[in-house]
């Protein structure tokens, strides 16, 4: 028996024309006036091998006192109950309507999976307008357009999809990409020679040794990770070799690819302005970052918590990663640090529950003093739009300078609760609209 898939929705959301593009012929009345389609009217839908029935049902008016909006709500609650999965329509065009809230508390006396679908997005704007509709609590919105057919297919591979019973939730991959970073001279290509066990990189006294990417493989339990060893970044305006110009530009394009990046250290150096500012441009890609301060064998009179807390008072606000003591002579925390970095792309890829989230703002907006002697940030949503790094939507009506402050705040308190180590967070902003009557 086929899976069944129910269309609902406030009347003239575009359900009948939404119902025709995934069926892929004319088969429900479409019209301008909302309240066309009264009656259930089913259709196969079709994606390679798979098919299921399509329901498509009346405008649904929760409040509605007339004797016929009463029946299109006992048969749209029929359709419900006997639904495989929901697709619930909203507009684009018109934004969240109370209307829309009533039909979710309909849908969440049943437990059914549901797929919120942004109609009539028929352009870019209207496209990214969606995102106003993640307080509904039914994830992340998917624009299309019936009227042009926008999104239709890639709706409809999320439809079986979950059907299927794929997970739309992001997990950690089975193969990682890092990049082995830092400035000439600090001991990569020693690194993964004794990560490899083995003479595969070309290692020399003099910096700048490495001048091309280098990929190796390596597998460790059930996960594949590449590792690329870089050339030693420096300032542009150091470098007059045109080679060594092209071989930096590269380091870089490598890490904008990488999931994760182990940044090494000269351990006899401390922590460098050029080691901050690679740090600052390996967040600002968003890569999760593993801080390896190397060459620790060579390091005698001081001790690992020391040298801990004088790096992290030097880190300031980038201080968001692991840092691990490495030697490439003594093989110290050289394969530990293939396993943070697992870690580390695990929070990069994470994704955390509505719910959860909004709990967590809920009990930063009781705290009264949060901002001292400047006005309290009204926020009233919170919900995770991204992955890699992991990205953040709030919803309400805070000024954007007192928004900015809030959104560290907040960012400090995700830390505390979540797994965020080593990987950077971003955070945007969308200012609640007035519902409309």
């Amino acid at each position: 028996m086929e899976n069944v898939v129910v269309i609902v929705g406030r009347p003239n959301v575009g359900k009948s024309s939404l119902f025709n593009r995934l069926v892929g012929r004319k088969r429900s009345l479409v019209h301008q006036e909302g309240g066309t389609t009264r009656d259930r009217i089913e259709a196969r839908c079709v994606l390679d091998e798979n098919a299921c029935t399509l329901v498509d049902t009346g405008g649904v008016l929760p409040s509605g006192k007339d004797t016929m909006s009463r029946q299109v709500l006992t048969q749209v609650k029929r359709a419900i109950e006997s639904s495989d999965l929901l697709l619930f329509v909203v507009d684009a065009q018109s934004g969240l309507l109370p209307l829309d809230v009533e039909i979710v508390e309909l849908l969440r006396k049943v437990s059914k999976p549901v797929l919120l679908i942004a109609n009539k997005a028929d352009n870019k704007t209207l496209s990214e307008s969606a995102v106003d509709f993640y307080p509904l609590g039914f994830g992340e919105p998917i624009p299309v357009s019936s009227a042009h057919g926008t999104g239709i297919p890639e709706l409809k591979e999320r439809l079986f999809k979950n059907l299927l019973g794929g997970k739309e939730e992001v997990e950690t991959p089975s193969f990682i990409h890092i990049a082995v970073v830092g400035r000439p001279n600090v001991g990569k290509s020693s690194f993964l020679n004794k990560l490899l066990n083995d003479e595969r990189l070309i290692v020399d006294a003099a910096p700048g040794t490495t001048r091309d990417p280098v990929d190796v493989q390596f597998k460790k339990e059930d996960r594949t990770y590449t590792l690329v060893d870089t050339a030693g970044i420096r300032r542009f305006s150091q470098i007059q070799d045109e080679v060594l110009f092209q071989s930096v530009r590269t380091t870089r394009e490598m890490i904008q690819k990488s999931d994760v990046c182990l940044l090494l250290l000269d351990g006899q150096e401390g922590i460098q302005r050029d080691d901050l500012r690679i740090l600052q441009w390996v967040i600002e890609e968003g890569r999760g970052v593993v801080l390896l301060v190397n060459k620790w064998d060579l390091v005698k009179e001081h001790p690992e918590e020391e040298i801990e807390r004088s790096i992290r008072r030097r880190l300031g606000s980038l201080n968001i990663m692991p840092i691990l003591f490495t030697s490439s002579v003594t093989g110290k925390n050289v394969v530990r640090a293939v396993e943070v970095a697992k870690d580390v792309a695990q929070n990069h890829a994470s994704h955390f529950d509505t719910h959860r989230l909004n709990e967590l703002l809920e009990d930063i907006r009781k705290k009264p003093n949060l901002f001292p002697g400047r006005r309290v940030p009204h926020v009233t949503y919170l919900v995770q739009v991204g992955t890699r790094p992991p990205r953040f939507l709030i919803f309400g009506s805070t000024p954007e300078d007192l928004f900015s402050s809030f959104a560290r705040f907040l960012e400090r308190k995700l830390r505390e609760n979540f797994h965020l180590l080593g990987t950077p967070v971003r955070f945007s902003f969308r200012r609640k609209k007035r519902e409309k009557k």
